[in-house]
C-alpha cells in the first residue's frame, strides 16, 4: 500500500473509533438519567408513606368522632 492509502485507512480507524466512544457516552447518560430519575422517585414516595399514613389516620380519627357526635345527638333526641 502506498503511504497516502495507509494514511486515510487509519485516519477512517480513528474517526470510526471516536463515533463508537461518542454513542457509549450518550448511552451511559441516559442511563444514568434513568437510574437519577427511578431513584428520585423512589425517594419520593418513601417520604410521602408517613404523611398520607397519617392523613389517614386522621380522617379515620374524624370520621369516628362524626359517628359518636351523630350517636350522642340521636340519643338525646
Amino acid at each position: 500500500m502506498s503511504w497516502r492509502k495507509w494514511l486515510l485507512l487509519m485516519l477512517l480507524i480513528l474517526s470510526a473509533s471516536g463515533v463508537c466512544s461518542c454513542s457509549k457516552e450518550r448511552e451511559a447518560k441516559k442511563s444514568i438519567n434513568k437510574f437519577t430519575s427511578e431513584k428520585t422517585k423512589a425517594i419520593e414516595s418513601y417520604g410521602k408513606r408517613p404523611i398520607d399514613k397519617a392523613r389517614q389516620v386522621q380522617m379515620l380519627g374524624e370520621q369516628r368522632l362524626r359517628g359518636i357526635d351523630n350517636a350522642v345527638k340521636k340519643s338525646e333526641q
